[in-house]
């Protein structure tokens, strides 16, 4: 059974808050100290960037964020590793296609150096959002 200390219940709100804004802001440099050498991020379509190829797409624009509004966030502990599973509306334009999703993004953290990174960001599409559509 995990185990949620007071500490981790209240660390992990604010953490994941900064991880997401620098991604609104896209400073590549704040993203990068939030994640693991290792991260991965899967997109909804399934398709799979490795840490050097998402931040370069954040860098370059290719992924721009309008938008990132959580709810219904839950966060499972098991000593260095923890889960959040959570729903994200989520608006981004995507190389001049805009995207307005809303997804169940479930991220995998590990404390590394006493702090807590990033490994794995995986979202699963919901009824109802709108992909990418071509640029016009």
């Amino acid at each position: 059974m995990p185990v949620l200390s007071p500490t981790i219940k209240s660390e992990f709100p604010k953490i994941n808050a900064e991880c997401n804004d620098a991604e609104l802001r896209g400073d590549v440099a704040a993203m990068d100290n939030c994640e693991t050498p290792d991260f991965t991020h899967t997109h909804a379509n399934g398709m799979v960037e490795h840490k050097a190829e998402y931040l370069k797409g954040v860098g370059s624009g290719a992924h721009k964020f309008l938008a990132l509004d959580l709810s219904d966030v839950h966060v499972r502990s098991y000593g260095a590793t923890a889960i959040i599973e959570e729903h994200m509306h989520l608006r981004a334009d995507n190389s001049g296609r805009i995207a307005d999703v809303n997804n169940l993004v479930m991220t995998v953290w590990t404390k590394q150096e006493g702090k807590w990174r990033e490994a794995a960001w995986i979202a699963v599409g919901l009824p109802g959002s709108r992909p990418a559509a071509e640029p016009k």
